[in-house]
């Protein structure tokens, strides 16, 4: 009995700390920068294909994924990239990947490849690192379809559970003429309000 207890109290304090934690690699400019997430949200809002993305129906969801090394709370559908970094080792990474033609904000994500490679359909287009240097925040936005390697990054969803996601991201690209690479597993709540 005193074993089953402690099993549950072990469990009980696992779950109220959040589980666990996903650790993400990030490299920028031969420098490791330590992160481990401790907020991850995706959140959706209604898109329509642009250029010459060859579809019947040009609608589609964008979905957004934010994930910091800080508590954060995602308050509004287009408020992922909300907030701004207020202490040295704070970090962000936004992403921006573009569901299958047809979908909305109000579709359900499933598992599926973003591939940085992709013009439309099923398209991992953007990212920003944000990080806290020298008293202020720095930025570091890419575009997915300006690299020379675009093929070599995507974002991965794995799974789907109620109003979770979990999933993975390789990127490896140019911000500002130096090498950026960001690979690693995150786990993320799914915005509905």
């Amino acid at each position: 009995m005193k074993k089953l207890l402690l099993i549950l109290c072990a469990a009980l304090i696992f779950t109220a700390c959040g589980g666990s934690k996903s650790t993400i690699e990030i490299k920028f400019d031969g420098q490791q920068i330590p992160f481990e997430t401790k907020s991850a949200w995706i959140t959706a809002q209604k898109a329509i294909y642009g250029g010459n993305v060859n579809v019947a129906d040009k609608n589609h969801a964008l979905r957004w994924i934010s994930l910091r090394n800080y508590e954060f709370e995602v308050t509004r559908a287009l408020g992922a990239n909300d907030g701004k970094l207020t202490a040295p080792e704070q970090v962000k990474l936004f992403l921006s990947i573009h569901d299958e033609a047809g979908t909305n904000e109000k579709t359900p994500i499933k598992p599926a490849t973003y591939s940085g490679a992709n013009d439309g359909p099923m398209e991992f287009e953007f990212l920003n690192l944000t990080i806290f240097k020298d008293g202020k925040e720095e930025s570091y936005q890419v575009s997915l379809g300006g690299q020379a390697n675009k093929g070599d990054s995507f974002v991965k969803i794995n799974s789907v559970s109620g109003d979770t996601v979990t999933g993975e991201i390789n990127v490896n690209v140019k911000a500002k003429d130096k090498v950026l690479t960001i690979k690693g597993p995150f786990t993320a709540k799914i915005f509905s309000k």
